[in-house]
This record gives structure tokens, sequence and C-alpha cells, in this order.
């Protein structure tokens, strides 16, 4: 095995712990979210209503993101994960 295939392997293991990680958080987050969200001094009607806002807002995002990707050929976490939160925090720009 030359010096080229040992790197490129370990690239690929690192990517791999990489992307667990980053599936962890998103999850944790969304679970953190949902307890938030059950324990808040909302009434149930009222956080329904704030969550199927936000669930309806996020899934336009992401199939937005998504289109964009299918435009573009680019393809990957990292750009995708860069789109939706980077250009949410500077109010939704569609330039990169």
């Amino acid at each position: 095995m030359n010096e080229a295939e040992k790197t490129s392997g370990k690239l690929k293991k690192f990517r791999k712990r990489i992307d667990k990680v980053l599936i962890g958080f998103v999850v944790g987050g969304a679970v953190g979210s949902i307890l938030g969200m059950t324990f808040s001094p909302k009434s149930g009607k009222e956080t329904q209503k704030i969550l199927t806002d936000k669930n309806r807002e996020t899934w336009e995002r992401i199939s937005d993101i998504l289109e964009e990707q299918k435009k573009q050929k680019k393809q990957g976490i990292w750009h995708m994960l860069h789109n939706f939160f980077v250009k949410k925090r500077n109010g939704g720009g569609t330039e990169d």
C-alpha cells in the first residue's frame, strides 16, 4: 500500500467520524428543541402553532437548499450545512 492510499484511507475515516459527530449534534439539537418547547410556559395551542410554523419554515428552507444543490451539481454535507446555517444567519442571501 503506497502513501497516497494510506492518506486517502485516513481522510475517509476522519470524514466518517466528523459526519457522525455532525449527525449527533443535529439529532441532539432536535431533541433539545422538542424538550424545550414541551416544557415551555406557553399554552399547548400556542406551542403547537409555533412548532408547526417553524417546521414548515425549516422544511421549505431545506427543500430550497436541496433544489439549489441539484442545480449547481454540488454534493456533500459540508456545503449543505454552510447554506443552511451561514445563509440563515446572514439574512438568507443567495450568493456563496
